[in-house]
């Protein structure tokens, strides 16, 4: 099956563009790649085309929306907020976190606590045979925060074991039945902000309770990007620790053939990244308990213009074997900035990140 950009290949017949045409003109190009031997043009108005040999471009669907993504954001007095479209409430965006989980109640009522404002977390996701759509997902966590309780995945703060203080988040769901790509249980902010140049700093730790692994373990996407596209930390099949770009051709970074760790179950690991984004300078790193696995350029960025406003934690894709998942998260922290030594004992979540207005 031929891997194209941002995933899925989705013929929108619907769309204005739809079908062939010429060349267009190289000032509104935005990016061009190829991808088993095919060759790609994404055009500056959000729209991916496939060049076909006799050099007619084929339209294969919409990646962005410009006006969207113009309209889902303001500067304002040094301070960039993320505009609700439904409410038109504004929220700033931050590129710092410190979250520990801990001063919340347990169970679903700490999820309730986690999903609000003030905290910083804007939704959750339950993916699970029970509820395998998003409409079913989506219905779930609504009746969650109005009070409900879970299905058979949950997403919860819980005590007796943690990496620091006395919480941690439990991430629970089964393995994804037949039909399913896979299965999620985690948790998500769409407050966050990076672009081309920023270099990501990403830390948590995480205990896998079992032998069964969940594939992603944190997630740094485009929530306005055709099929979330994004960069992840993830476990391969192979049981080993690396990281995947989830655009493009989908390149992945890790160790070396032979010289590769597996990712341990039974016990507490800290897994650090580091991400300069880019297309052509991108680069990342990645360290499991201080160990040095990945240091390799590469894209890390679906597109030079692509905004990562969404960052997901917990079980974020759950896609091998039939064993339930049960994952521990905890000491999370991000910044655009390394690290100093250790983690602080709670930091401030989500402090306002401010930039410098345009001159």
């Amino acid at each position: 099956m031929r891997v194209v950009a941002l995933l899925l290949v989705v013929a929108l017949a619907a769309c204005d563009g739809a079908g062939s045409q010429g060349p267009i003109a190289e000032a509104r190009v935005l990016d061009r790649w190829t991808s088993e031997g095919v060759e790609y043009v994404l055009t500056a108005d959000g729209r991916l085309y496939q060049v076909e040999a006799d050099s007619e471009w084929v339209f294969v669907a919409v990646v962005f929306d410009p006006d969207e993504v113009e309209r889902s954001y303001v500067l304002e007095g040094g301070v960039r907020y993320r505009v609700d479209p439904g409410s038109g409430d504004r929220f700033p965006t931050t590129q710092t976190l410190d979250e520990g989980f801990e001063d919340l109640p347990t169970g679903a009522d700490g999820l309730r606590a986690l999903i609000d404002p003030a905290r910083g977390w804007t939704t959750a996701t339950m993916q699970s045979p029970e509820t395998p759509t998003v409409e079913a997902y989506v219905a779930l966590l609504r009746r969650v925060l109005e009070g409900s309780d879970f299905g058979d995945a949950r997403v919860e703060p819980l005590s007796g074991g943690a990496a620091r203080g006395s919480l941690a988040l439990s991430s629970t769901v089964p393995a994804p039945t037949p039909g399913m790509t896979t299965s999620k249980a985690s948790l998500t902010t769409g407050l966050v902000y990076f672009v081309e140049g920023d270099d990501v700093w990403f830390e948590a730790s995480y205990f896998v309770s079992g032998d069964a692994v969940p594939f992603s373990l944190a997630d740094l996407e485009g929530d306005l990007l055709l099929s979330q596209a994004g960069i992840r930390v993830v476990v391969f099949e192979d049981g080993d620790l690396g990281v995947e770009l989830k655009a493009r051709d989908k390149p992945t970074f890790r160790a070396p053939s032979g010289q590769r760790t597996p990712f341990p179950t039974g016990q507490w690991v800290r897994v650090r990244w580091h991400l300069r984004l880019g297309v052509e300078d991108g680069h990342v790193r990645l360290w499991q308990d201080d160990a040095l696995l990945v240091d390799a350029p590469g894209p890390t960025l679906p597109f030079p213009t692509a905004i990562y406003n969404s960052l997901e934690l917990g079980v974020s894709a759950h896609s091998f074997g039939t064993r339930p998942v049960r994952l521990l998260t905890d000491a999370v922290r991000l910044s655009p900035e390394p690290f100093s030594d250790g983690p602080s004992a709670r930091g401030t979540i989500f402090p306002r990140h401010v930039e410098t207005p345009p001159s």
